[in-house]
């Protein structure tokens, strides 16, 4: 699980994916499985964590 994360992440920051290309990207049937996942294991919702990846992208 930590892998998957990791690559979330990447992902979030690094790409301009929606959740569903993430989600799929990483193996997961449905975007809201992923939501959970991630949710879960990093404690913010993907709307947060992409917004700062907004920021880093604009700094």
């Amino acid at each position: 699980m930590q892998k998957e994360l990791s690559e979330a992440k990447a992902l979030l920051q690094h790409t301009d994916w929606n959740i569903s290309d993430i989600a799929y990207a990483l193996g997961f049937e449905y975007s809201t499985y992923f939501n959970n996942f991630f949710k879960k294991l990093v404690a913010l919702i993907q709307s947060h964590y992409g917004h700062k990846r907004f920021e880093i992208l604009n700094n």
